[in-house]
């Protein structure tokens, strides 16, 4: 599923047992919070839509269905695209586009770090900040395995061998 169900139900069962002005212990407001927060792997278009979708659907219907949540859940956006060699991508312009709408919206949290480590509940930034997360959506680093590439090449080569111009393509 793309949004911890059992987790927000649990976590506001959990949250209604405790009437409003009882305080929860530090421990209890961590784990809710870790539970809560979905982290969004990627600097795509794709994926600064999916973060941007999930912060209106939070917004939407979520704080409505259970208010007590409202201040516990957080969405983040991890996008390296920034970071690396490579910043001429076709997609520039596009990511940059959708990225400021994102920034605009409250309750998303954008980092522009790469990440070091992963673990089973929390995402270790190079620049050392991290991020404890329920869910975890990687939407980053897609590209065809070798073999895959070779074939989809090699197919697209004949086909356009066989229309009669000359493919890029290797034969195989």
């Amino acid at each position: 599923t793309l949004f911890p169900y059992t987790t927000l139900f649990r976590s506001a069962a959990f949250l209604h047992g405790h009437p409003q002005g009882s305080s929860l212990s530090l421990e209890e407001v961590t784990k809710i919070e870790q539970l809560l927060s979905m982290v969004v792997v990627g600097g795509g278009p794709t994926s600064v839509m999916f973060a941007s979708e999930l912060t209106d659907f939070i917004a939407r219907d979520v704080t409505k269905m259970y208010p007590q949540l409202k201040e516990h859940i957080a969405v983040h956006l991890v996008e390296w695209a920034s970071c690396t060699v490579n910043t001429h991508r076709p997609d520039k312009a596009l990511r940059s586009y959708a990225r400021s709408r994102l920034a605009k919206k409250s309750g998303v949290r954008i980092h522009q770090s790469e990440i070091d480590q992963v673990t089973q509940s929390s995402l270790l930034l190079k620049n050392g900040n991290v991020l404890p997360y329920g869910t975890l959506l990687w939407n980053a680093g897609h590209k065809a395995v070798p073999l895959v590439e070779s074939l989809v090449g090699a197919r697209v080569g004949a086909m356009v061998e066989a229309m009669g111009s000359r493919s890029k393509w290797p034969q195989r």
